[in-house]
């Protein structure tokens, strides 16, 4: 294929140096020593230029998707400032974004009340204006985990490239509490994994979730089921620790749910805030995150069944969600799993037991949060993230050695079993997932294919250079 190529590209030259190559071969297969001695020489030029040619077309490939990268953090790095910047515009504090931090309990104790009912108190009696709090809180949260993933990266040898994706960190929720959940999620792995004396590597994991299931009390599903497998695992743990560490978050996660909240308590928590806010807030709460934990139960599953998967959109009206995301969700598995294979500078190996690993936390964190996909949320925007953020997360601080015998042995055959089928359809090699990294796209909230093309590192390229061109 490669000498058809020359041909192709110099139909002169390369035709002629490619036939004379080949009967100097044939000669010196008859016998021909002088011959013979030439055609072998000729046929070492010919298989030299042609994998120079190879080596070169890899190189320029490999430059020009690094540039696309850096075009992608780019990209990334000014949405996440739009969106903290459009959030301090917003003087009027009633989005999604803004209510979801005054959440308080000053219409009794409910989930997600505890940074609400802080910011509460301090305006109350140091009058502190929350958006300004809120603003920086945002900007450290995103600045700190960038920090720390871009540090243990290259610890592990691992290249950078899936992080300023939209799958990763280049989500359009800067705003939003979730780069400071992945933060919280490092701190409560990290302590437990260094700590040395029982009650400090359990008590304090937990005090850490805690916090974290009262900020947003689904974050059990992507941090609690791989920390109690941790601890049941760890011999040298005691079964009363291990008792604290496994049942604790699971009971405060019970009361939290208990707890959900009424309309009565919305009206309340916006009323609280009333005072201190402008006159836009109006005298109900209505759509934002201050309403929305007084929705029935059942209607807001139904809702975001209906939304993530069975709901017809105007840009294309033929296309619904359940025919687009599971194949969306099987590529953000095939990258995961094979990202250490492919962009980790380690031994054969190694690399290949870190991508074993890799797959199998991936697999386990997407059915761990299986009812966030499906009926606990509609933003599947930031779900991914925290799959594929925890994911790392995970990969990047549990040793190799423990993540080996972690998962029970059906688990493990079964994610092994997934990524040796995907790779079957789609070989992984450096090219292959190049590709699927400058291509993979997700719509934040419900469907919309303009935005989804247009978060993708070659769609956002593509709406970005025509934009221009209809400016000139």
């Amino acid at each position: 294929m490669a000498a058809d190529g020359n041909e192709r590209g110099q139909p002169g030259m390369a035709a002629d140096e490619t036939q004379r190559g080949r009967d100097e071969i044939a000669s010196y297969e008859k016998g021909d020593a002088e011959v013979g001695v030439d055609g072998a020489d000729g046929a070492i030029i010919l298989n030299e230029r042609i994998m120079n040619e190879k080596i070169m077309k890899k190189e320029i490939w490999q430059k020009g998707f690094v540039l696309l990268m850096i075009y992608q953090a780019v990209v990334s790095l000014y949405r996440c400032g739009q969106d903290v910047w459009t959030f301090w515009l917003d003087k009027s504090m009633l989005n999604y974004a803004a209510t979801d931090y005054l959440i308080n309990y000053q219409g009794g104790f409910v989930r997600r009340g505890m940074i609400g009912e802080v910011l509460y108190q301090l305006r109350l009696h140091l009058g502190v204006d929350p958006l300004p709090v809120l603003v920086v809180l945002a900007v450290a949260c995103f600045a700190g985990l960038a920090f720390t993933m871009v540090r243990a990266f290259r610890r592990r040898g691992l290249a950078l490239y899936i992080l300023p994706l939209v799958i990763c960190m280049g989500m359009t929720y800067a705003a939003r509490k979730d780069y400071g959940m992945i933060l919280l999620v490092w701190a409560a792995a990290w302590v437990y994994l260094h700590l040395q004396k029982d009650w400090t590597k359990v008590v304090v994991p937990t005090l850490v979730l805690l916090f974290l299931l009262n900020v947003h009390e689904a974050s059990l599903l992507f941090v609690w089921p791989l920390l109690a497998l941790l601890m049941l695992r760890d011999k040298g743990l005691g079964n009363g620790f291990k008792a604290v560490g496994v049942i604790v978050p699971v009971a405060m996660f019970v009361v939290l749910c208990s707890f959900k909240g009424t309309a009565e308590m919305a009206q309340a928590i916006h009323d609280s805030w009333k005072p201190f806010l402008p006159e836009e807030w109006g005298d109900v709460p209505d759509n934002n995150s201050i309403a929305a934990i007084g929705w029935s139960a059942k209607n807001t599953m139904l809702m975001h069944l209906w939304w993530n998967y069975f709901c017809y959109y105007p840009d294309f009206s033929a296309l619904s969600g359940w025919m687009v995301r599971p194949v969306v969700y099987l590529l953000i598995f095939y990258l995961l799993a094979n990202y250490p294979l492919v962009f980790r500078k380690a031994d054969d190996a190694q690399c290949k037991r870190d991508s074993v690993n890799m797959g199998r936390i991936a697999l386990f964190q997407f059915v761990m949060l299986l009812p966030m996909f499906t009926v606990l949320s509609n933003d599947l925007g930031r779900v991914v993230c925290y799959w594929t953020l925890s994911s790392l997360v995970f990969y990047l601080l549990v040793p190799a050695e423990r993540l080996e015998g972690l998962f029970p042995r059906f688990f493990c055959r079964m994610a092994d079993g997934l990524n040796a089928g995907l790779s079957k359809v789609l070989k992984p090699t450096w090219g292959r997932l190049a590709m699927v990294m400058l291509l993979i796209c997700f719509t934040p909230v419900k469907l919309n294919l303009h935005i989804a093309v247009s978060l993708s590192t070659l769609g956002s390229l593509y709406f970005l250079l025509k934009g221009l061109l209809m400016g000139i």
